[in-house]
């Protein structure tokens, strides 16, 4: 009886043993897993650019602000794609306003803006209408394949309304380029997917398949459908976007069509979707 209990528990010990160090392995390889996953993400930093004339705090009182925030991604290398990336996106906020030139920088782009205004309110004493450029730049999406980016824009410099701009980036994280939409479709299914969009653009705006888009007021070249350069894309969505004024008029705001990747999957070349 009491040998029959040491060979039970030398078993007990052994199953204890080949267990243990299993178990063990399991939890480094998911440590080492959710490492991998964190490192595929590319860090960044928000940057912001700050210029102002005059006290913007005090209606009535001319002034001119300007805000731009944006991602500084942490590249290892000057040289990377990460790097091109950035470049990009400080030589979109280098634009002049104004000018449409570009300029050495953000910082100063923003500072003639405010140099601007001074001049302007110099040259009209009376003149106190305030004058605001904001831009933010925010990451949408990330994969392996993309890195989706969303810019969002608004100016006023008087009249009976700002300005307001919606533009999305889709960067190829292995080149630093940006992918244009002939290069995420299938070649020769531009027309399928302008098709499918059109669709849901009637859909979305009670619009009949025997009605033209200029009856409901839109604006489209020879009243054809077109597809917009601006698009963005995400691990479920395909998402097209009309500024203000670019196919209707102001009061329309912004038009975003959505399309489920799951039912446009086949019009989309394989290298940029996520499985």
């Amino acid at each position: 009886m009491y040998s029959n209990r040491l060979i039970l528990l030398f078993l007990a010990l052994l199953l204890f043993r080949s267990c243990g160090p299993k178990t063990q392995d399991r939890k480094q390889r998911g440590t080492e897993q959710a490492a991998a996953a964190i490192s595929d993400t590319l860090s960044y930093t928000v940057q912001t650019v700050r210029d102002s004339y005059g006290d913007c705090t005090q209606k009535g009182s001319g002034c001119a602000r300007v805000v731009f925030s944006y991602p500084q991604f942490h590249a290892a290398q000057t040289s990377s794609p990460v790097s091109q990336i950035n470049e990009y996106i400080q030589t979109h906020l280098s634009i002049s306003l104004l000018s449409g030139d570009t300029l050495e920088n953000p910082e100063t782009a923003a500072a003639e803006f405010v140099a601007d205004y001074a001049e302007f309110l110099s040259d009209n004493p009376p003149y106190a209408t305030q004058w605001t450029w904001e831009k933010r730049i925010q990451r949408l999406y990330e994969s392996e394949k993309i890195l989706a980016c969303e810019l969002e824009a608004y100016s006023f410099t008087g009249g009976a309304h700002g300005r307001q701009v919606t533009q999305y980036w889709n960067f190829d994280p292995a080149t630093g380029r940006p992918i244009p939409l002939a290069k995420l479709v299938v070649p020769g299914s531009l027309p399928d997917l302008q098709h499918s969009a059109e669709q849901t653009f009637r859909k979305l705006n009670n619009i009949p398949a025997d009605a033209t888009l200029e009856q409901f007021g839109y604006w489209f070249e020879e009243n054809q459908f077109q597809l917009p350069e601006n698009f963005s894309i995400s691990a479920d969505t395909l998402t097209f976007l009309y500024n203000p004024y670019e196919i209707a008029p102001y009061v329309y705001g912004k038009i975003m069509i959505r399309l489920p990747i799951r039912e446009i999957k086949e019009l989309l070349r394989p290298a940029w979707i996520t499985p």
